[in-house]
């Protein structure tokens, strides 16, 4: 089975190794499973992954060169402009929504064209899915490699770690910013960590040293970061977005509301009694989001010949 992949986030060599990491981790995983399935990639490199706008432009000419020297039976999509540079060429395409932003943006109506335009409809906020009257519609939130992300045991450091980019308005990290001096007083020994370019392979080693995680961002369509921190058994602490309350329960972190008061609450129950928290792998072990089992279920989706 040849799946021909459009994306516009996938991992660069020397830069952004960050960057469209999940679909990477999920194409390998399937392979993995079933080497039957081949992949070939048109990564466009547009102005969101260091590059221009223009090549959206250029990637229906790219995908036609393809599609004269192989057959695909799906093209897979991991972005709403994907969907639209593919349709017109070819109409058995699964989209995968990893749009956050899917009811929150004047961008909305563009996420709903492609969902529309799809074949298949893959969903990683369960929500959506729930909503989502598609006839062809799965939810597959991305899985997190349990090898990468093992928790080590170790001494933990005092450190409260918020891996996304403060500067990213949506992340709300002023929630965090507005409490650091209470923070410094009450908890003297501890350091706040700000992430925003950190390489993927760090990121595990930073995370599995980290006395506790923060994720509150505005919105997120799934919430990859959390997931990471559960898998090394780290307590979380998240806003009410993306899957938060459909992964979290009261022994890997807690859901806030998203102001600095319910933060302060959350960061000091958990320094009170973190090992309460530690067990966010065996609640993704329950809900199967490891990659192998996520895998299973993109090749289920591809072998379903609705």
């Amino acid at each position: 089975m040849d799946i021909l992949l459009v994306t516009n986030m996938y991992p660069q060599e020397g830069k952004r190794s960050w960057e469209g990491s999940f679909i990477k981790e999920q194409v390998d995983a399937v392979i993995k499973s079933d080497s039957h399935i081949d992949y070939e990639l048109v990564h466009i490199k547009a102005k969101f992954s260091g590059g221009s706008n223009l090549q959206y432009f250029l990637a229906p000419f790219l995908i036609f060169w393809k599609f004269m020297k192989k057959k695909y039976t799906y093209i897979h999509c991991h972005h709403a402009f994907c969907v639209f540079v593919s349709f017109f060429l070819f109409k058995r395409i699964i989209y995968t929504v990893h749009e956050g932003e899917l009811n929150n943006s004047r961008t909305s109506i563009l996420i709903k064209l492609a969902i529309f335009l799809s074949h298949k409809c893959i969903y990683v906020n369960y929500q959506e899915y729930k909503r989502s009257n598609h006839p062809r519609r799965y939810f597959i939130p991305c899985g997190i490699d349990f090898d990468l992300f093992t928790p080590e045991k170790k001494n933990i450091e005092k450190t409260i770690f918020f891996p996304a980019d403060p500067f990213r308005e949506e992340k709300n990290a002023f929630l965090l910013k507005d409490i650091e001096p209470e923070l410094r007083m009450h908890y003297p020994d501890f350091k706040v960590v700000y992430g925003g370019n950190i390489l993927r392979k760090d990121m595990p080693i930073i995370m599995n040293n980290s006395f506790i995680v923060i994720s509150i961002g505005k919105f997120e369509s799934d919430g990859l970061v959390g997931k990471e921190a559960m898998a090394l058994n780290v307590p979380l602490i998240s806003t009410n977005v993306g899957n938060a309350a459909y992964y979290l329960n009261d022994e890997s972190g807690i859901v806030i509301r998203p102001n600095s008061i319910s933060l302060l609450a959350a960061i000091k129950s958990i320094c009170n009694k973190r090992d309460d928290y530690t067990f966010g792998r065996a609640r993704l072990k329950k809900l199967k989001i490891d990659s192998k089992s996520t895998a299973k279920k993109i090749i289920s989706v591809y072998s379903d010949c609705k």
